[in-house]
Parts: C-alpha cells; sequence; structure tokens
C-alpha cells in the first residue's frame, strides 16, 4: 500500500480535538496493537467491542488498522437498549471512518444495528462493489436510504464522513463535499443488537478490508469539522498523509538547500 492514502497516525489515548469531542457518541481507533477488544476510547466507553472470526491487526504506513477477512470476521458490540445513545434516536448525527475495501460479498455491512434486512429496526452503513469502484447505502428502518456515495475506490484508503441535519443526508469523501441525499425516514428508539463488520441475523454481509477509527457523534458535523477529521482531527498536530509527509520534508530540503547556496529562505 506504500504511497496511497493511509488514515491517520493513531495511538492509545491519543485525543481528538476539542470540539470534535463534542457529541461524541463512540470512537474506536481500533489502534489497541494486540489482544481482542476494540475499545471505545470516547469520554464514556462503554461501546468496546470484541472480535469474532476472521480479524487480525495490521499495520499502515501511519499506524495500526483492523483487517476484515470477509468471511466471517466482525466486531460485536451487543445489545443497544432504548435510551443508549448508539440508538442514535434523536434527529442529528454523524458517522465517520476509514476504509480500505477489497472485492467480497458484495453487499458488505460496516456497522449495522438492526433485526433483520435493510437494517429493520435500526440503522446501517452498507458498502458493494462493482469492478474498481464501489458505492455506499444508508439503510434505516427497513428500507434504503439510497447510495449516498458511487464511486469511491476499491483497494484504496478513503476517508468517509457521513452526517445527517433531520432532513439531509451529506456525505464527505477525503474531506471534501461529495452528495447530498434529502431523507427525512428517522432512526427508530427500539433495542437491537449492533457489530462493527457484518450484520446481526445472517450470513453474507461481512466487510472485506481494512477499517480505522470509527466515531459515532450525536450531531450534525459541520463542513470545516468533517474536512478537519480528514486532514488533522489530534491535538498533537500530527500529519495525516504520506503526500502532506513528503510536501513538508521537500520544503525542508529546498529551504536547507538554498541555506547551503546563501539564497536565503
Amino acid at each position: 500500500m506504500a504511497g496511497k492514502m493511509q488514515p491517520p497516525m493513531s495511538a492509545p489515548g491519543r485525543k481528538l480535538r476539542e470540539n470534535l469531542r463534542n457529541g461524541l457518541v463512540a470512537r474506536w481507533p481500533m489502534d489497541e496493537g494486540d489482544g481482542d477488544k476494540a475499545f471505545d476510547r470516547s469520554a464514556g466507553g462503554a461501546h468496546t467491542g470484541t472480535f469474532s472470526g476472521g480479524m487480525s491487526r495490521v499495520a499502515t504506513e501511519s499506524g495500526p488498522a483492523v483487517d476484515f477477512d470477509g468471511l466471517n470476521g466482525y466486531i460485536e458490540l451487543g445489545t443497544i437498549d432504548t435510551g443508549n445513545p448508539l440508538q442514535l434516536s434523536g434527529n442529528r448525527c454523524t458517522f465517520s471512518f476509514w476504509i480500505y475495501v477489497l472485492a467480497g460479498d458484495s453487499s458488505q455491512r460496516i456497522i449495522d444495528k438492526s433485526i433483520g434486512g435493510n437494517a429493520q429496526n435500526g440503522y446501517a452503513l452498507d458498502c458493494q462493489h462493482a469492478g474498481a469502484n464501489g458505492r455506499m447505502s444508508l439503510l434505516i428502518a427497513g428500507a434504503g436510504v439510497g447510495p449516498i456515495d458511487n464511486s469511491y475506490r476499491l483497494a484504496t484508503w478513503t476517508n468517509i464522513v457521513v452526517t445527517w441535519d433531520g432532513s439531509t443526508w451529506t456525505v464527505y469523501r477525503d474531506g471534501q463535499f461529495h452528495n447530498s441525499v434529502t431523507n427525512a425516514r428517522t432512526i427508530p428508539s427500539l433495542s437491537t443488537n449492533c457489530r462493527i463488520g457484518t450484520w446481526n441475523h445472517d450470513v453474507a454481509r461481512e466487510f472485506k478490508g481494512q477499517l480505522s477509527d470509527l466515531i459515532v457523534y450525536n450531531r450534525t458535523l459541520t463542513p470545516s469539522e468533517a474536512h478537519q477529521l480528514h486532514a488533522n482531527p489530534y491535538e498533537d498536530n500530527a500529519r495525516m498523509t504520506p503526500f502532506t509527509a513528503a510536501v513538508s520534508a521537500a520544503v525542508v530540503g529546498n529551504r536547507r538547500r538554498r541555506m547551503l547556496l546563501g539564497i536565503g529562505a
């Protein structure tokens, strides 16, 4: 994967910027390095998940991620009862995540809280593929909201942010506005199970690829915050992509050469 866009470098205990912690429901950086837990590093920390099936830790150029085998691997979050903030039963929410999707099941769940197909009694984010491209769909309470991203690339690290303001779902890809879908269908406040990487009641919806820094909010992030999640979400100002690092190194190297040649900064 050398030279491809990478997810943000992450390490246990690393904090999001203060504004990006506002309204945080759950955050799974996938940065533990070992063990079978995906720790929820939000302030409440109430939604830690457990690995099941074909799961492994992987190292990218920027830090750790989790690899799903596309067969039976997933992260179990357990039952999300009525009143649990992960129900997302208000009229505002945001999902953010980095994915590296590979060809596998024609329909692959990123997160699914439901009791049946098309996210019955809950919600789900689903990615599908055709050739080298993929599309992402949002499912709510037994029906599809529609394709929300029709052209993300397979086998390429991509940052996706999906926001809902009560009437419109908006998608940002790698920090930039990509698409919007108007649909006022609401997420029901019902008790269901929740998993990352598959659905809850059958097979053949397993995610195949790698996932890093899955975040859920109970508010609608702004366009600038969506960009911030891609570009630089951490308090310590760490760089985000190999491209950024390469540009910075080139600038520093150029300044050094100019100084040695006595031609100024």
